[in-house]
């Protein structure tokens, strides 16, 4: 998948899912195939991620590694190195695909190119610096 102008970029980024402030639901909780972001309550940073299994699954996994101080994780290392905590309780879905794993790893690299975040793994998908006066940032 290549993102092009026009209503395709467009439709790939769902800015009505993008709600920091908003309280987890249940249905959120349950909700797989998903990009989402973690803020850090010290600084403007965030962790964006991606998981094909269940949100609710994919964060506990974030706060054991913080409360194991398990350095492979993006998450631990931030507040190991910084001294700061993570706002698990304002995780949130910002985005979701069902057409395929790349599909949802290509938004991933596309919030991460847009926010500011504390990890930065885009793996081997980018997306060209130029959109970025165009792509929503979850922490704005």
């Amino acid at each position: 998948m290549a993102l092009i102008p026009g209503s395709k970029l467009k439709s790939s980024l769902k800015s009505s899912d993008i709600n920091l402030n908003a309280t987890n639901t249940n249905n959120d909780l349950k909700r797989s195939n998903i990009v989402y972001c973690i803020p850090c309550s010290d600084c403007d940073k965030c962790y964006i991620g991606l998981s094909r299994r269940p949100f609710e699954v994919r964060l506990k996994e974030h706060v054991r590694s913080v409360k194991n101080r398990d350095l492979d994780y993006a998450t631990a290392a931030h507040v190991v190195s910084e001294g700061h905590t993570l706002s698990f309780d304002r995780a949130r879905v910002i985005d979701s695909s069902n057409i395929n794993y790349n599909h949802l790893a290509y938004l991933e690299a596309t919030h991460i190119i847009s926010n500011p975040v504390f990890n930065g793994n885009t793996a081997w998908r980018n997306t060209n610096h130029m959109w970025l006066p165009f792509l929503p940032s979850v922490a704005r």
